[in-house]
């Protein structure tokens, strides 16, 4: 079944963002549990921000004492914090990173094309007749991306794997931080230590149950802008499945409409993700033999399905397998070298997130405890 014409709309939209927005949402749970009594403000020093009191001249001694020492360790701690979060994720990564080996294995594989290429053709035949929003190309470029998405998926990310691994790294760390915290506490004034643990509850055990990691692993798809892997140079497609025999060799597929259809799909997916460039020369096939077979009768059919494609009785035939091995060894590289930034990118951001958001427990707790130094007195 087609998409709808307002579905069409938004594929539209989403297809054409040069940058899509990572959702990944991470939430500790922590949450400040006493008002804000003591005004800090930031303080440039030798290039670095630092907290000081505003309202100093109202602080008890034992405030004054103790602020600067508490400002210290919160910021010893979110910088372990930091360090531990990259170490561990990297640690982690080290399994999806060798993956993408496999990626480009399964990618440049001879059969691939064939499916790959079905995939283009039977989404052709499907939305030529469809009321949309979007052109042909962009219909089907839609559905081969979907489908190479869905491989890069299974093969490198593994989410089912990944995702459990990431959030045991976080709710490590987190509980990492909050451990670091209790430590700095226990160095305190016994007396301080019973009335913090009676205005907040941040000397207890964290509640597990209100920590949450959500993982944008769909956005992963699109972090990188890649071009030069193609199957194909110069515009024109030449490896395996995209080299057809019979009624299309030199016509339709190599002639001016193929060449034309292969310069528009790579110019409308410039600038866009990893996932676009890969289906660029595969889309452009699909739809120069969809229309030639519509418009030839006889030329060609479209059956069983996306991977059950068969276009003609001159499909594979003539496929030059040592061509494909060539365009293999010119672009594997940079395929494998691009891949690997779009991975990168997604530690970045993860750690970042990851991060920030211990950070921002940390900066809770810490915050409690200094504002309940300005009512805290010393019996």
């Amino acid at each position: 079944m087609g998409r709808s014409f307002i579905d069409s709309i938004f594929d539209k939209i989403e297809s054409n963002k040069v940058i899509h927005q990572d959702e990944t949402k991470i939430s500790s749970g922590v949450q400040s549990e006493v008002k804000n009594t003591i005004i800090l403000v930031y303080k440039n020093e030798g290039g670095e921000l630092k907290r000081v009191a505003a309202d100093k001249s109202s602080l008890t001694e034992f405030a004054e004492t103790h602020l600067p020492v508490l400002e210290e360790k919160r910021k010893e701690i979110r910088e372990r914090v930091r360090g531990s979060i990259a170490a561990d994720n990297k640690e982690t990564l080290k399994t999806i990173y060798t993956r993408i080996t496999e990626y480009a294995d399964w990618y440049f594989a001879y059969t691939t094309t064939y499916k790959i290429l079905g995939v283009a053709i039977s989404s052709a035949t499907t939305h030529a007749f469809e009321t949309s929003f979007n052109p042909l190309l962009d219909a089907v470029a839609l559905d081969v991306e979907k489908y190479l998405e869905d491989h890069f998926e299974k093969i490198v990310l593994k989410p089912e794997l990944s995702d459990p691994l990431f959030q045991q790294n976080y709710q490590k760390n987190l509980k990492y931080a909050h451990k670091q915290y209790l430590s700095v506490m226990a160095n305190l004034n016994s007396g301080f230590q019973k009335y913090v643990s009676t205005n907040t509850s941040h000397l207890n055990n964290l509640n597990e149950n209100q920590i949450e990691m959500e993982i944008d692993w769909a956005s992963q798809f699109h972090k990188v802008s890649m071009a030069g892997y193609e199957k194909g140079t110069g515009g024109a497609v030449v490896g395996a499945a995209l080299t057809i025999g019979g009624a299309f060799t030199g016509k339709a597929i190599g002639g001016a409409i193929g060449k034309a259809f292969v310069g528009k799909v790579i110019a409308s997916s410039a600038g866009k993700s990893l996932i676009a460039k890969l289906s660029a020369p595969f889309v452009s096939k699909g739809v120069s033999v969809a229309g030639s077979a519509a418009a030839g009768g006889s030329a060609g059919t479209a059956v069983g399905g996306p991977v059950g494609t068969v276009v003609g009785a001159g499909v594979g035939v003539l496929v030059d397998y040592a061509i494909n091995e060539g365009v293999e060894l010119v672009n594997r590289d940079t395929f494998e070298q691009d891949t690997r930034l779009a991975i990168e990118s997604f530690e970045i951001e993860l750690n970042n997130n990851e991060s920030a958001s211990i950070e921002e427990a940390v900066d809770i707790w810490f915050n409690d405890v200094i504002n309940l130094l300005k009512t805290f007195k010393i019996e």
